[in-house]
C-alpha cells in the first residue's frame, strides 16, 4: 500500500541501465522495441548493458555522473536494487524508473498495483513520461559478507530483507540456471523446506508498534492469550533442552580437538570481533528497545514493500512511506505446518496463523546464539547457512547484522489508476 505523497516529475535526460540477461535473454530481446519508443518520447538518452553480476552498481554511477535525472531499469528485482542504491548514495534528485523484466519482478509489484503483466510496452513509456512520482522509505541493512567474518557491507534496499529459510532458497536458486523462472524458486522452496534445520535466532525490534488487535469475545481472548503463553513456556523449555544438548556436544568438541591450540585462540578473536558488531551504528541510542527474544524460526522478514518470492505475499500491510518497517516472523514447527504457512503467503492469510508473529518497527537487530561460537571453525560455517541474509532476492550476507528503515529515502515513478 501507498499513503498519497505524489508530485509530477519532468525527465530531461534520461539513462537507461539493461539486463540483457534478465528473464531468459527477454530483455535483450525487447530493448529494440523499447528503444525505438523511448527516441519518440524524450530528447536525451543514454544507456549501458549490465555485463557481470553487480554491474548496476557501475553503470547507474556512470549515468549519474552523465547528468541523468531519471534512471530507468530494465531488469528484476537484483539490478533494481543495485540502481536504487547508487541513487541513494549519490543524494541527488533523480527519479528511479522500472520496466520489470524479472524471474519474481516483486520490487514492482506495488509500483504498477499489480498491473504490470496487463501493460505493454507503450504503456511503460506513457508512465514514465507522465511522471507521477512517489516518495519511498527505504531499509538500510549492515551485515557480513563472508563467513570468515572479515569484511562488512552496508546496502539499501526498497522491498524485503529476510533471514532464514528464505534466504537459503535465495541462495540455492541463484546458483541455479533460473531457466524454469518462477518453478525454480517453487522447485528451491521444496527442497529447503524439507531439509532446513530452524535454528535458534535472537532478534530485537527498535520502537515497535502492534496492530490493533479485534477480540468479539474477551473469555475468548483470554483464554487464547493463556494458550499462547503456556505454548511460548514449553517452546523455551524446549530450546533450553536443546541447549544442553550442545553444551555436551561442545565439550565433546572441545575434548577432541584439545590440542588445537591456534584454532581456539582464532575462533576467541572471532567471538571478540563479532561481539563488536554495530557497536558504532548507535540504533539503541535512535530507538525505544523492545526485549531482546530467542526462538527457532523458519524466517524474519522486514519489508517496506509487499511481496517476495514471486508473488508472495509476506508483508500483506505494509505501506512504502509510513517509516516502519512490516516485520513477519514465521516460527519453527512442523514439516507440514511449515508448508502451509508458505502457501499462505501467496495471499496474505499466514499472518493469522498460529505462531506467526507480525508487527513494525523503525529497526531490526538480529543476532547469533553464543553456542555457535563454542563450534569447530569447519562445524560453525557450516551452520552459518542457516544464517544467511538475503536483500530483493539476492543472497548478500550472514547475520550478525542490523537493519534500520530510512524514511523518504527514493523517488519513483509509479502507476497511477485513472478515476
Amino acid at each position: 500500500m501507498i499513503k498519497n505523497q505524489k508530485s509530477t516529475w519532468t525527465t530531461t535526460h534520461l539513462g537507461v541501465v539493461v539486463n540483457p540477461t534478465s528473464s531468459k535473454g527477454k530483455a535483450k530481446k525487447m530493448w529494440p522495441e523499447i528503444h525505438k519508443e523511448l527516441k519518440k518520447n524524450f530528447k536525451k538518452i543514454s544507456f549501458y548493458f549490465t555485463e557481470h553480476k553487480r554491474d548496476g552498481f557501475v553503470k547507474s554511477r556512470k549515468l549519474i555522473e552523465e547528468g541523468c535525472n531519471t534512471i530507468l531499469v530494465i531488469s528484476g528485482d537484483g539490478v533494481i536494487n543495485e540502481v536504487a542504491n547508487e541513487i541513494i548514495k549519490s543524494q541527488k534528485k533523480i527519479a528511479l524508473a522500472i520496466i520489470p523484466i524479472g524471474t519474481g519482478s516483486d520490487t514492482a509489484k506495488p509500483i504498477y498495483q499489480s498491473m504490470q503483466a496487463k501493460l505493454k510496452i507503450k504503456d511503460f513509456i506513457r508512465i514514465i513520461k507522465k511522471g507521477d512520482l512517489q516518495v519511498y522509505d527505504v531499509g538500510k541493512a549492515k551485515y557480513y559478507t563472508t563467513k570468515a567474518m572479515d569484511t562488512r557491507e552496508e546496502r539499501y534496499f526498497v522491498n524485503i530483507a529476510s533471514v532464514g529459510i528464505t534466504a537459503l532458497i535465495c541462495s540455492k536458486v541463484n546458483k541455479s540456471s533460473k531457466k524454469l523462472g518462477a518453478w525454480s524458486y517453487a522447485w528451491s522452496c521444496c527442497q529447503t523446506t524439507i531439509s532446513y534445520s530452524f535454528p535458534p535466532t535472537l532478534y530485537t525490534i527498535f520502537d515497535q508498534k502492534d496492530f490493533p488487535k479485534k477480540v468479539e469475545n474477551k473469555q475468548k481472548g483470554k483464554e487464547e492469550k493463556k494458550k499462547e503463553i503456556e505454548i511460548e513456556i514449553k517452546k523455551e523449555e524446549e530450546i533450553e533442552e536443546e541447549e544442553e544438548e550442545e553444551e555436551k556436544e561442545v565439550v565433546e568438541v572441545v575434548e577432541e580437538e584439545k590440542g588445537e591450540e591456534e584454532e581456539v585462540e582464532e575462533n576467541e578473536k572471532e567471538k571478540e570481533k563479532t561481539s563488536q558488531i554495530g557497536s558504532h551504528w548507535g540504533m539503541e541510542e535512535k530507538y525505544d528497545i523492545s526485549p531482546t527474544q530467542k526462538k527457532k524460526i523458519a524466517l524474519f522478514a522486514m519489508g517496506i514493500g509487499t511481496f517476495f518470492g514471486g508473488g508472495m505475499m509476506v508483508c500483506p500491510k505494509s505501506v512504502v512511506n509510513d517509516g516502519y518497517f512490516d516485520c513477519c516472523v514465521a516460527p519453527s514447527v512442523s514439516l507440514k505446518e511449515t508448508i502451509q504457512i508458505m502457501i499462505q503467503m501467496r495471499s496474505g492469510s499466514h499472518i493469522k496463523s498460529k505462531g506467526v508473529s507480525y508487527t513494525r518497527g523503525k529497526g531490526v537487530k538480529l543476532e547469533l546464539p553464543k553456542s555457535i561460537w563454542k563450534l569447530s571453525e569447519k562445524k560453525r560455517k557450516r551452520e552459518l547457512d542457516n544464517y544467511r541474509i538475503e536483500l530483493e532476492g539476492e543472497d548478500v550476507g550472514f547475520l550478525p547484522a542490523k537493519f534500520e528503515v530510512v524514511p523518504k529515502a527514493l523517488n519513483i515513478i509509479v502507476y497511477k489508476i485513472e478515476n
